[in-house]
């Protein structure tokens, strides 16, 4: 499997169907998936934790186009931009051809159950097997809970770093965990993804900074290209 190296985060090289694929496989034999995008890139270099964390990952896609430049500027180009949300729809879209069981963990209370009803409806098959809001939780009973629900799949939506370091805590033995931000909220209808016509141009993430009102979001991005620009011989 291709790679690319970014801010020291290894990235596989992969189109959506090819991850797909291997997140079928590291169903049947553990793992989990981060998806860092260029603030999760830029709080590694700084939090030794998170770094580890995403360097245990069995899987690492590039969530954010400001990625996919990253990597064509260190030529190591990957080949596709592959939105957590996007990945997570797809495996789950397969493990409904077989009954597949799926955990919901994070997000506000309430939420993580109705988009488990609105994932039920959409996916015919998929059992979703357990939920859990992302609010005043253990992580030693959440752990307990998800294996004694058996799931094949777990979506931890507890923004970063907390989900990186919650899946590494976790150790999926036989079934897949992914980390997936606020996912939770877009899948339950309580919160819209961007519309399509932005998504082609690859500008969601400033439609999220506008809608949501994050513009300190602007600065750190500002910062990863430039860290990337005049800074490529030092970081590959």
């Amino acid at each position: 499997m291709e790679q690319s190296t970014i801010l020291g985060v290894t990235f596989d090289a992969l189109t959506l169907p090819q991850a797909v694929a291997r997140c079928l496989e590291l169903i049947q034999h553990g793992g989990y998936v981060v998806t860092p995008n260029p603030e999760i890139l830029m709080a590694a270099r700084d939090t030794p934790e998170l770094k580890r964390a995403i360097g245990g990952a069995a899987l690492t896609v590039a969530d954010g186009a400001g990625v996919v430049l990253a990597s064509k500027l260190l030529s190591k180009p990957l080949p596709a931009k592959i939105p957590g949300i996007e990945l997570a729809e797809c495996v789950m879209a397969e493990l409904a051809k077989s009954g597949g069981r799926v955990f919901l963990f994070g997000a506000k209370d309430g939420v993580a159950e109705l988009a488990a009803a609105k994932l039920a409806e959409k996916h015919k098959g998929l059992i979703i097997c357990g939920t859990h809001s992302g609010y005043g939780y253990n992580d030693t009973d959440i752990i307990a809970d998800i294996y004694t629900n058996k799931p094949d799949f777990v979506l931890v939506c507890l923004g970063s770093p907390k989900q990186e370091l919650f899946m590494e805590k976790l150790k999926p033995d036989k079934f897949l965990a992914m980390g997936l931000g606020g996912s939770l909220d877009v899948f339950s209808g309580t919160v819209k993804r961007a519309p399509v016509f932005w998504r082609r141009l690859n500008l969601e993430w400033f439609w999220r900074i506008i809608k949501l009102k994050r513009f300190s979001r602007f600065l750190t991005i500002f910062k990863f290209l430039i860290t990337i620009i005049f800074h490529r011989k030092d970081i590959q």
